[in-house]
């Protein structure tokens, strides 16, 4: 018999799973489990880039994609990596990077090279065990495969037939069950063989690392901080603590109150902000994009819309690498990328870059922010909101 995990259990595992994916959610967070699971299920989805993979966000039909080309590598197609990963060569330290090793590096690998189509994914720590037959590979694009597979759950007990076995930790066999489990859904009918207990039909793509957009969207809502439930405003005074409504806000203030900075009262630093550095065309890299392609980039003298009004947000401001003679300034959504020019304003960028070097490594550091104009920008130097509680 399988081992079986109580709610507050799985909810800790959400989190841990969560966490391998990039995403870091404060460990305070009330969000229920429900919630916690459909998050993962979204990270899942942006991990696979399903979303552009030319179905809609329901249903993928299979019917109208050609078979993969033989003599293209399949293991190698199924090998996503961000630009940080092919340098250090590191990404299978995780459940998220096992989930990924075992799709390019195993099962792809051995359909690829050996010919074989029935996998086994074990968990001997709590007597699970996943089926996973591969019946074809398909092309969604030249260089993107898709693993038409069925699956089925059960027990170690129940892999008595001739197969691939494969042993995981149970973190990495519980993203390999939410993954098919997701996919399915995304199939037409009917999903499942006629008799019951037939596997399930469902389908693998290539899985790569968030992007540090896809983080700053599936970090935004961490759940009101006394329930759990979907966030509708936040404390007017020092905007770090989220709320579902005004009776939750009044039951924390006895709690929030000494704790409470007000962003009114603090020290604001406002200064002018580039779009692009020295007028020349820029492309932002991050240490997650997968390629060229994914990197940011914006075009000469392009202005973004401010999407916050009046309210404040949270920015990150990072030190470039020319020697301290500028810096990037970007909110979660990256919605805007400000390029601050130590030549245009020496006496206002040290201010800031006094901040900046009490933050991570020195580097960069999490502040609140304003937009005060299409290209001016104002930022708090003295209520630093916690920086352990952000990843993006």
């Amino acid at each position: 018999m399988a081992v079986t995990q109580g709610a507050e259990a799985l909810r800790d595992e959400m989190l841990v799973l969560l966490l391998s994916m990039g995403v870091k959610l404060p460990a305070s967070t009330k969000l229920p489990l429900s919630a916690l699971e459909e998050r993962l299920a979204n990270a899942l989805d942006r991990a696979q880039r399903y979303a552009v993979l030319g179905g809609d966000k329901t249903e993928l039909k299979l019917g109208k994609f050609a078979p993969w080309r033989k003599g293209e590598s399949l293991a190698s197609a199924m090998r996503e990596s961000s630009l940080e990963e092919r340098v250090t060569g590191n990404f299978n330290a995780t459940p998220f990077g096992q989930l990924r090793h075992t799709l390019s590096d195993s099962i792809s690998l051995f359909y690829e090279q050996r010919g074989e189509t029935k996998f086994f994914l074990e968990d001997p720590a709590r007597n699970r065990s996943i089926k996973i037959v591969v019946d074809r590979v398909l092309a969604i694009s030249e260089k993107i495969p898709l693993l038409e597979v069925r699956y089925k759950c059960g027990t170690v007990e129940d892999d008595d037939e001739e197969g691939v076995k494969l042993i995981h930790d149970p973190g990495m066999h519980t993203l390999m069950v939410k993954l098919l489990e997701l996919n399915s859904t995304h199939l037409p009918e009917p999903k499942q063989g006629p008799k019951e207990n037939e596997p399930m039909s469902s389908f693998l793509l290539p899985i790569g690392p968030l992007t540090m957009k896809d983080i700053g969207s599936l970090t935004k809502d961490v759940g009101c901080i006394v329930c759990g439930r979907t966030v509708v405003s936040k404390c007017s005074s020092c905007q770090t603590v989220s709320y579902c409504g005004k009776e939750c806000q009044r039951t924390d203030w006895k709690r929030h109150k000494p704790a409470c900075r007000s962003l009114e009262t603090g020290t604001w630093h406002t200064f002018s902000f580039s779009a692009t550095f020295g007028g020349m065309f820029v492309s932002h890299f991050s240490r997650t994009d997968r390629s060229f392609d994914d990197a940011k980039s914006s075009n000469p003298g392009a202005v973004k819309p401010n999407v916050h009004g009046t309210n404040p947000f949270l920015v990150k401001v990072q030190i470039t690498s020319n020697g301290g003679m500028s810096m990037l300034i970007y909110d979660r959504q990256r919605s805007f990328d400000a390029h601050y020019l130590r030549a245009e304003d020496p006496t206002g960028f040290e201010r800031l870059a006094q901040v900046v070097y009490t933050g991570y490594m020195g580097l960069k550091i999490y502040l609140w922010a304003k937009r005060v104009g299409d290209q001016r920008l104002s930022i708090c130097l003295d209520r630093k909101p916690d920086q352990a509680g952000i990843s993006w």
